[in-house]
């Protein structure tokens, strides 16, 4: 899917500087309806926490996947750092909660509340999935 492969390029060198190595696993075949930008968006964010909240993993790589699934696109970042505690998981996408305390990387807590909505404007949906180790944020859209 080139929308993300260029969401992916335009994040690498960032990535790559702060230590971490981002893969992208995708068949050509998958198509979304999608607005290419809030996709651009939505990517570049999830990478950018991807990276953040593992900076003390020992495997830096972040996952990109993509993949038809049920009638719809899911396009996955997952790291491999601590993970979401499941105490925080619910209100992980509004405005201004964080998921981490004092010592997390500096942020607003406001790129996935973001991401939500772009993803609903979209007519799908952004979601977290249980992975271990690490975390993983699904962006799930409707098919072309």
């Amino acid at each position: 899917m080139a929308a993300v492969a260029d969401a992916i390029e335009r994040a690498r060198p960032g990535l790559e500087r702060a230590g971490a190595t981002v893969e992208l696993v995708a068949p050509a075949a998958a198509t979304a309806r999608l607005d290419r930008d809030a996709v651009a968006r939505i990517v570049g964010n999830l990478l950018d926490n991807a990276e953040k909240y593992a900076r003390g993993a020992a495997d830096r790589t972040i996952t990109v996947s993509v993949a038809e699934v049920d009638g719809a696109v899911e396009i996955a970042v997952r790291d491999r750092g601590p993970g979401l505690p499941a105490a925080l998981r619910r209100g992980r996408f509004q405005a201004f909660r964080r998921a981490a305390g004092d010592d997390a990387p500096p942020g607003l807590g406001l790129g996935l509340a973001l991401s939500g909505a772009l993803a609903t404007a979209m007519g799908g949906g952004l979601l977290p999935r249980t992975v271990s180790p690490g975390a993983e944020l699904v962006l799930r859209l409707p098919t072309a």
